[in-house]
Parts: structure tokens; sequence; C-alpha cells
């Protein structure tokens, strides 16, 4: 025992325990086992009926499934028809587009547009029978095979609906771009048809002229199900065939005559008077029945020159089609697994009685490691504390012996933490005139050339002529120079820190004069701002000049996030001592990885950007005593809140 003396106190306690769980743990599970064979022997006879039984109902699911596919079927069909007719109405609707960009832009008259329009659509064919219609919002036709011309606004299906009428309404209640579908019955004159025929159309509003352009095709055209019946039907077939009960068993289905309509090799004879009369009354009953299942036990050869075997089946009624589907297994080999399943209990007692002494084991050492965590957790802490690195809490131990050692860990600790945040405020502050003093050489040596730079090219942007092709890099070279002065003063506004002039004012009315300047930007030339601001808001102290400054950050990185146009939201909101002021884009959002550091001075996801106007607009609303908050959905939207005290 000399060497249980030099383990951890973890190891003692894991060898002393194991012994008291395993010897009970190994008596129990043998004493379970030989009465879990018992009690599967027994029950073995009815699980075999209750898989049979399963089986049939597995069965009639495949069949039922082979039913009903057809809806889902045609629905795909349907849907993918709505899909080929609206990219037709789409097209349709770019070639009227394009026509009536060419009379606004070139200035040609309407009506040879018009005209011109309408000729490209007019003998466009959709699948066999279908074509594309133009009429205006009367219902007059204005291109159409035959009919043109006509007016059809009262035209009625065969039951009664004034089908025209309503797409005229629709198409010019629909919003912009929004493709609509509607049915009805109607007689293909071109096809000399004497019949009426139900016809899928897709149709589409183009307002500038008031016309309803659609596109449609006949829904007999759409479907042919036969092969894909057949094709269904033959691959059922094969998975009720494949499917095999027990090692040799199968299943096959009858109609109520004793026809084989499936079967794995007698498919198309009649087995009716080859079963015995006890047989034939059986599957007599489940025919008449139609709900309920029934058994057979028969006794089968599967070859003449082997020996019968006994078979239990189980018979299920199918009621769509009137037939009954059998599931056949054969006795021996459903009780002859009597004998393998004891083997396999005892097999699995054994592996089970060794899986839960490891799990014991492991739950043993587990328990040890924890009685002795704090210990260690003491230890360790102390050793990184040596090595001066940031020392973290450790929980207090229920156990007295311990309690005020971690106690008194901890309070050194908090004062580690203490002297650790003061240390990261000095160095802040180290690095805000470290900014400062770089800020103001970087202003005095740039700001001088890039004057210069800009002046000149100021200069010759008036002297060259727009078409002139060095027109536009002189534009280039002023719009960066402007770019660089914006940096050096937002660096040197930022490292200096706002300068507030606070002064009573109207939040609404700065609102309003900072929403016209931003309409009039370039930035925001695709993006519609809309206001929502409170009723009753009261006037608080601002510095009006750096209110502006932040709202202008704010709206200009809404709008650079929404890249391909939208709707920029501002809103107010009046809370008690509180100001609520927010500004919510719809654009590509802010991973939330990236949430904390949106305010760090340089960080930016732009590719011009600075990275300064979040940090500097911070820096405005926290002298304001209040406070800037981003919530962000990538893919969904940004949303900066703003709150400044009414006091």
């Amino acid at each position: 025992m000399h060497w249980l003396r030099h383990l951890q106190l973890r190891w003692k306690l894991l060898v002393m325990v194991m012994p008291l769980v395993l010897v009970p743990l190994i008596l129990v599970a043998f004493f379970i086992s030989n009465t879990s064979m018992e009690l599967a022997y027994e029950g073995l006879t009815r699980a075999s009926r209750d898989d049979l039984r399963h089986m049939g109902a597995f069965s009639l699911d495949l069949l039922d499934v082979h039913y009903r596919q057809y809806e889902v079927y045609q629905q795909e069909q349907e849907d993918a028809v709505q899909q080929k007719l609206r990219d037709i109405v789409d097209l349709a609707y770019t070639l009227v587009e394009t026509h009536y960009e060419q009379f606004m832009h070139e200035k040609l008259p309407l009506d040879s547009v018009k005209l011109a329009a309408k000729n490209g659509l007019k003998y466009v064919s959709v699948g066999e029978g279908g074509y594309i219609t133009v009429m205006d919002s009367g219902g007059t036709l204005l291109v159409h095979p035959v009919s043109e011309g006509k007016n059809i606004y009262h035209s009625r299906d065969e039951k009664g609906r004034y089908f025209i009428k309503e797409m005229c309404d629709s198409a010019v209640e629909a919003s912009p771009g929004q493709v609509m579908y509607t049915r009805y019955s109607w007689r293909n004159a071109l096809l000399g048809e004497q019949r009426q025929r139900e016809k899928v159309v897709a149709y589409r509003y183009f307002r500038q002229w008031g016309w309803i352009i659609s596109a449609g095709s006949y829904v007999d055209e759409i479907y042919d199900e036969r092969p894909f019946e057949n094709r269904a039907f033959a691959e059922l077939k094969k998975k009720l065939k494949e499917k095999k009960v027990g090692k040799t068993g199968f299943i096959y289905a009858a109609d109520c005559s004793g026809a084989l309509v499936i079967h794995p090799r007698h498919e198309g004879k009649n087995i009716y008077t080859m079963l015995d009369a006890g047989s034939r009354v059986q599957l007599q009953e489940v025919c008449e029945q139609r709900q309920e299942g029934g058994w057979l036990s028969t006794v089968q050869s599967q070859a003449p020159q082997q020996e019968p075997r006994a078979t239990l089946t189980r018979l299920e009624y199918f009621p769509p089609w009137h037939w009954v589907v059998f599931v056949q297994a054969y006795e021996d080999e459903l009780f002859g697994s009597a004998a393998l399943t004891k083997k396999h209990i005892l097999v699995s007692v054994i592996f089970l009685s060794f899986l839960i002494s490891g799990a014991a084991g492991l739950l043993t050492f587990y328990a040890a490691r924890r009685f002795t965590y704090p210990i260690f957790k003491m230890t360790e802490e102390i050793g990184r504390a040596g090595e001066s690195r940031l020392v973290g809490k450790i929980s207090v131990p229920e156990a007295e012996e311990l309690k005020k050692l971690a106690l008194a860990f901890n309070t050194m600790s908090d004062q580690i933490h203490s002297h650790k945040a003061l240390e990261d405020t000095l160095v802040k502050m180290e690095k805000m005139a470290s900014i400062g003093v770089l800020s103001s050489g970087v202003a005095h040596e740039i700001n001088n050339p890039m004057g210069v730079i800009l002046g000149y090219a100021c200069h010759l942007e008036n002297k060259l002529d727009e078409n002139d092709p060095n027109f536009h890099f002189v534009q280039e070279i002023r719009r960066e120079s402007k770019r660089c002065v914006t940096i050096v003063r937002n660096l040197l506004d930022y490292a200096k820190g706002p300068q507030l002039s606070r002064k009573a004012a109207d939040i609404h009315h700065l609102l309003d004069q900072i929403i016209d300047f931003a309409r009039g930007h370039a930035d925001l030339e695709k993006i519609t701002i809309d206001t929502n601001l409170a009723a009753a808001f009261p006037v608080v102290k601002v510095d009006a000049d750096q209110f502006r400054q932040v709202m202008m950050n704010l709206i200009l990185n809404g709008a650079a996030a929404m890249k391909d146009g939208g709707v920029l939201c501002i809103r107010t909101l009046a809370e008690e001592q509180w100001l609520l002021i927010e500004v919510e884009d719809g654009g590509q959002g802010i991973p939330k990885a990236n949430l904390q550091e949106v305010y760090e001075p340089f960080f930016t996801t732009k590719a011009k950007g600075t990275g300064l106007g979040l940090a500097i607009s911070r820096q405005i609303v926290e002298a304001h005593l209040g406070s800037i908050k981003i919530n962000s959905t990538v893919g969904v939207g940004t949303t900066v809140s703003i709150r400044l005290p009414t006091h």
C-alpha cells in the first residue's frame, strides 16, 4: 500500500469508492438479466405480431402516398407554369418599358412607339395554344392574335364570373412590379376550338400607358400525368417487392377476387382457389369489413423440392383500390430468434456492466475532482499572480477550512482588477494625448499642401470644359483632396474632444433642417427619408452644430448601408427626463462581432471610410450627458438610438 500514500487526493478517493459502487452494480445487473430473458421470450410472440401489423400499416402508407401524390405533382406543375408565365410577362413588360424609355429620351412619336411595342408582342406564342395579350384598363384588346380592338370588359366565363373586369380592377390597384394570376375558361379561335378550356393567366400593369400585359396557357396543355403515373406505380411495386419480412418473408397485394397485383414471383396469378376454406373466408371477411385487418396461418413451400414451412400473414385492406395487402413471415424465423435474443441479452448485460462501471468511475473521479478543485484553482491562480498576470476570482467553497482562504484570495483579486482598470484608463489617456500631438502635426503639415492642391484643382476645373477627357481626373483630384482635409479635421476633432456651447433648441426644427440638407446630398440620391416625430417634444439644451454633425454621420452611415437604395426612418420619442432619437436603416447590418468595435477610432467597413464618424458622434453624445446604442441584425438592418437628458 506504499503506492497509495503517494497518490493525489482525487485518485485516493477513486480507489476507495469504486469497489463500493461496482460490486452491488454487477450483482444487480446479472439478476436483472435473467428476469429480462424470460420476459423477452414471452414478449417475442407479441412483438412479432406487432411487427407484422406495423409493416402492414407501412405498406398501406406507401399505397396512400402513391394515391395522393398526384395532387402534389399537379401543384408542383402549376407552380412551375406560374413561374414560366411570370418570366414571360416580365419579359414583355421589359420590352414595353424599353419602348417607353425610347419615347421619353429620344422624343419619338408616341403612336409609333406604341405600335412598335404591340408588334413586338403580337406574335409571341406561349406553349401550344397560349399567347401574349395587351388590353387597356377598360377591357379593350390592344394586342391579340384574332380579337384586336374588341372590348371584352364584360366577358364572363361558364360560371358567370366577370373575369376580365376582375383583372382590370386588380391590375389598376396593384403595387408597382406586382405580377398577378387568374384562371378562367376561354375558347382559342386560332385553333378552331368549339369548346372552352380552362386557362391560367399571369398579368402585370404598365401604369405609364395604362396597359395590362398578360400571358396565358391552357391547363390541359400543362399536365400529362400518364408517364408520371406509370413511373410512380412501378417504383411503388419495386419498393414493396424489395421489402423483406424477416429473412425470407415478403409483402404482396391482391384484389378481393384473389388476383395478385403485386408479387415478387407470381404477379397476375389468382390465388383464391389455392387458399384453403378458412383462408378464403378470412380474405372475404377483410374485403367485406373494409376497415379491419386479419390473420392467416398457412403451410407453404417456396419451391417444390423444399419442405413446407408454416407462415403467419397479416392482412390489411386498402379501400381506394379495393385491395388486400399480405405481409407474410415464416414462423421458424420469427420464433427461432428467441434463442438469439437470450444470447443478445446476456452479451448486452455484460457490455452494459462494463459501460456502467466506466461511467461510475468517471462520475467518482468527477466528484473527487470537484472536491479538490478549489485547492487546485487557488494554486493555479496564485501561480499566475506570481507571473504578473491578471488574477481571476474563484468560487468560495462550502468547506470551512478553505472558505477563509478563498475569501482572502478573492479580495486580492478585486484589488488587482481595480489596479488593472486604472492602468487601462491611464493607457487610454496617454493614447488620446498621442493622437492629439499627432493630429496637430498632421494638420499643420498636410492641410497647407492640400490647400494648394485643392486650389489648383478648382482652378483647372473652372478652366476645362466638361467634355474634356481630363475634366474627370481634375474632379477626382479635388474630391479626394477635400476628403483628406476632412480626415485630418475629424482626427483633430476627435483628439481635442467636443467643446460644447449648449443652448436651448427645438430638436424637431433642427431635425427638419438636417433632413432638408441631407436630401440634397449626393450619397442619398437613392434614399427615401421617412420621419415619425413625437407630437409633444420638450426644448433641450444642445450644441446645435455638433448635434447636426452627429445626425449627418448617422444618416450617411445608414445610406451607405443601403447600396441599392431604400427607406431611412428617423423617429423621436419623449420619455420621462429623456429624449429618444432613433435612426433606422434597412441595410446589410453589422455582424455581432463588430458591434463593440464600431466606436473605436479608425475602425470602418466602408471602402473610403475614415473610421472616425461614430467615435466622434459618441464623444459628442456623451459630452451632452447622453448615450448612444446600436442594435443590428445582419441582412435586416441597423437602428441607432440616441438618448439625451431634458434637464
